[in-house]
């Protein structure tokens, strides 16, 4: 899971343009690992990763909303930022 960083850029250009004074564009990715030992003997790994983009704004003083997705093409980006 990745993100482009001209998309993230688009993103912030699109909520500064949007009449915010501040926006800030997040995006991050947890890995969680599993190992399962029993009786001293590995049974079993496992690990997965999740994460996405989020949108925050600042409109007249007050944050003036907040969106995430969870995908990361520019689609679903700009849907957070209007």
């Amino acid at each position: 899971m990745s993100l482009p960083e001209d998309v993230m850029t688009k993103a912030l250009d699109l909520a500064l343009g949007s009449g915010s004074s501040y926006a800030e564009v997040r995006y991050q990715v947890d890995t969680v690992r599993f190992v399962n030992v029993r009786n001293g003997a590995l049974q079993s790994l496992s690990s997965y990763s999740y994460g996405g983009v989020s949108v925050r704004v600042l409109v007249d003083g007050m944050w003036g909303g907040f969106a995430a997705t969870s995908n990361t093409d520019w689609e679903s980006v700009r849907g957070c930022c209007g």
